[in-house]
């Protein structure tokens, strides 16, 4: 549930949330994934070496991991999938 409030330092008025635990349990399961399967299974010798073995944990995340919730395909497949979806129901509307 959100509330509409003034921020003080500008003149615009925002809407504000509340933080549910089930806001941001994709992420969470994200980071979860990344630290058991990744992070904590490496060394890393700089922030530098660290920041580019998670790139390389999100193209594999994206491209190459199958995910049980979703039927054990791949989330790029299923995006690109929605996308031609979305396209065919737009077409014959």
């Amino acid at each position: 549930m959100g509330i509409i409030g003034r921020d003080f330092r500008s003149s615009s008025v925002k809407l504000w949330w509340f933080c549910r635990a089930t806001d941001n349990i994709c992420i969470e399961r994200f980071w979860r994934s990344a630290k058991c399967e990744r992070i904590y299974l490496n060394e890393y010798g700089s922030i530098r070496a660290l920041i580019e073995d998670v790139d390389d944990y999100i193209e594999f995340y994206n491209h190459q991991r199958f995910h049980e919730t979703l039927d054990y395909k791949k989330p790029m497949n299923v995006y690109r999938e929605s996308i031609l979806a979305n396209e065919q129901q737009n077409e014959a509307a």
